[in-house]
């Protein structure tokens, strides 16, 4: 007996990602908790937003969609960071080129539709710096990068909580 195998090839697949970066007074959102009740009114969202472009899902973040769609791995996107590099994230691109600490976890995720979203709080004390990259990740510390972005030059310290929402977005066409 034989077998057949049946190829699948569909050059319309595509992965795209969108993110943004959100700051807020430290006092007003002490908390994700308070985060979350805020993130609904829409006008004070559109208000605090720093930093919206799109990003490149790396070579190492198709690796890790590919896993977990083949249930060959089951660690998936996890923790986010910041860094002050300035060097063009590629597709090979593995690590940010300088990361401030320390990465922090993403605190929820949800799908809509053909998008998955990640959001991640970086509470006042968390990476503060200039921050000029930021990047997902499937661990604390080492791992593998799922996606990166370079944002504008943006400021965080003790004053100010931030946000990133970031989606990654699969269509066929």
């Amino acid at each position: 007996m034989g077998f057949i195998m049946l190829e699948i090839n569909s050059p319309s697949l595509k992965v795209s990602g969108h993110v943004k970066l959100y700051s807020f007074p430290a006092d007003e959102v002490p908390s994700i908790e308070a985060y979350r009740k805020l993130k609904l009114d829409k006008s004070y969202m559109k208000k605090h937003l720093v930093n919206e472009g799109k990003n490149l899902v790396v070579a190492t973040g198709v690796h890790i969609l590919l896993n977990l769609i083949s249930k060959a791995d089951s660690v998936g996107i996890s923790h986010m960071e910041a860094g002050t590099g300035s060097t063009a994230i590629v597709a090979g691109t593995s690590a940010l080129e300088t990361p401030l600490s320390p990465r922090v976890e993403i605190t929820d995720s949800y799908r809509v539709a053909n998008t998955v979203y990640f959001e991640a709080f970086f509470a006042k004390n968390d990476a503060n710096g200039a921050w000029t990259e930021v990047a997902m990740h499937n661990a604390v510390s080492g791992g593998a990068m799922a996606a990166a972005s370079i944002v504008g030059s943006f400021t965080k310290s003790t004053s100010n909580v931030t946000i990133i929402l970031w989606g990654i977005t699969l269509t066929a066409s």
